[in-house]
């Protein structure tokens, strides 16, 4: 994560060096009445156009895979899938703050250095999806219940439970994921 950090403040300098305009860095947004709330990496101004911009770091392999912010959704990692989701409510935000952005654009950063930008426009189904989701987690946080596991609802989707960090709360009720003591 630190790596990614520097990562972020590089492509931030390197943007400047190149004579774009890097505005609103780090500015927060809230959805107060889902619980959400986040801070854009900023917004970079190009032919007089204002894009909302997330800067990602990732290994170089997995940078070859991302070509459409469609890409993201249906990646095999499911925090991927996360940054669609993540730039799409940014963008929802704005919108209802009445900014005039529509659009975003990923700066995805490999490891070694290289880098591309893949646009994104805002998607209103996918937002009110993950409202959704938004609604049901706090309801479980305020009822201090959990939801069904997601190997029991879907259990296609093994792989999140297994690199969740909460694992050991729910898996511990799946058959061969009891706790073991040495």
């Amino acid at each position: 994560m630190e790596i990614g950090k520097l990562l972020e403040k590089q492509t931030i300098i390197e943007l400047l060096q190149a004579g774009f305009d890097i505005i609103h860095q780090q500015m927060p947004y809230f959805l107060r009445d889902y619980q959400i709330s986040g801070k854009i990496d900023g917004k970079i101004i190009v032919n007089g156009k204002v894009y909302a911009i997330e800067i990602k770091s990732m290994e170089s392999w997995n940078l070859r895979k991302f070509n459409r912010a469609e890409d993201l959704l249906n990646a095999d990692k499911y925090y991927y899938q996360g940054y669609y989701h993540q730039l799409n409510l940014y963008l929802y935000m704005m919108q209802l703050q009445n900014e005039k952005i529509e659009n975003g654009i990923f700066i995805m950063r490999s490891f070694d250095g290289s880098w591309k930008e893949i646009p994104m426009t805002l998607n209103e189904e996918k937002v009110h999806e993950i409202l959704e989701k938004a609604k049901q987690i706090n309801y479980h946080v305020e009822k201090k219940t959990y939801p069904e596991p997601l190997w029991k609802t879907n259990p296609d989707r093994l792989e999140v439970c297994l690199t969740c960090s909460y694992k050991h709360i729910c898996l511990t009720e799946a058959k061969g994921f009891e706790k073991i003591v040495f």
